[in-house]
């Protein structure tokens, strides 16, 4: 919003001012085709979600201070090569432990965490 302001209230006259007026309109510019692009992809994931089921490898903490501390698992769906990992919060994460067959369900995109519980069969996960 701040840029799209800038470019409404300024850009005639810094077009005005040569070269560095240009280049600061083409930074602002670009700077609001990235705002609108990123809250277009936000709101189309806003409503599709993806279930996964599969065990914990994984549990990691990444920071020291408590405020600082992020929390991540790592689920492996068997769907790929690859290993699967988010980031989720605290109170989820001490209710987790590595092993656990749980069911995710998070946005296709950006991957947020929306639940986790034990999957069917599975002790409990949270």
């Amino acid at each position: 919003m701040g840029l799209g302001l800038f470019l409404y209230l300024f850009a005639p006259s810094l077009l005005q001012g040569g070269m560095f007026g240009a280049v600061a309109v083409a930074v602002a510019g670009l700077g609001v085709v990235l705002a609108v692009a990123l809250l277009v992809i936000a709101a189309a994931d806003w409503g599709t979600v993806v279930e996964v089921t599969g065990p914990i490898l994984r549990l990691r903490t990444f920071g020291g201070e408590d405020d600082d501390e992020r929390y991540y698992i790592a689920v492996d769906d068997g769907s790929s090569d690859q290993v699967r990992a988010w980031r989720i919060d605290e109170t989820l994460y001490e209710r987790l432990a590595q092993g656990d067959l749980i069911t995710a369900r998070l946005s296709r995109n950006l991957c947020c965490v929306r639940w986790i519980i034990a999957a069917e069969g599975a002790g409990a996960a949270g």
